[in-house]
């Protein structure tokens, strides 16, 4: 048997890790447990807007026909009812919008909508016709862009799905 005041007694300074190492324990499992219910909440969140459409869509531009090209390279297909089509410039934040069509018509893999942001004898912006995915429309208001597409100028085009108010694809082209 040692005493306290003996050389041979062995420091053990180990007698208050125990709680410690329990706390550190339960601040662990509290980190973690939290990290999992706030993912699971958050994805719910995504989950609301699940039926956006996603496609992959290209733009070229016709600048002395005033026309932007939109083509469907793949993806979900884009319903005439519900979807947005915007044409912003860059330099002075006009915009020409169409807003969903009347039909439930389909924007399918490899066709094309025409987006004239001018008509012919400077009349209203004009989207599809003959032969495109959308039905025709016209812009309601157009008169950012009297000049029509003008060389060397940025215009970003953007398309939305309206139920979710979600974009599907946005890019920026230069005319």
């Amino acid at each position: 048997m040692t005493s306290l005041d003996s050389p041979h007694r062995s420091f053990a300074p180990d007698r208050g890790v125990s709680p410690v190492i329990g706390v550190i324990l339960m601040v662990a499992v509290t980190v973690v447990l939290a990290a999992v219910v706030g993912t699971f909440v958050l994805d719910l969140g995504q989950a609301a807007g699940g039926d956006t459409p996603s496609a992959s869509l290209r733009v070229t531009v016709d600048a002395p026909e005033n026309n932007l090209t939109i083509t469907h390279s793949g993806g979900d297909g884009l319903l005439d009812g519900r979807t947005r089509i915007a044409v912003t410039n860059e330099t002075d934040g006009a915009e020409v919008a169409f807003e969903p069509g009347p039909t439930d018509d389909v924007f399918s893999v490899g066709e094309r909508v025409v987006v004239n942001v001018t008509a012919p004898g400077g009349g209203p912006a004009t989207l599809g016709g003959s032969g495109d995915a959308f039905a025709s429309r016209t812009a309601a208001d157009a008169g950012g862009f009297d000049g029509g597409l003008r060389r060397g100028m940025r215009y970003t085009v953007q398309v939305v799905d309206t139920r979710s108010q979600r974009v599907i694809f946005e890019t920026t082209v230069t005319a």
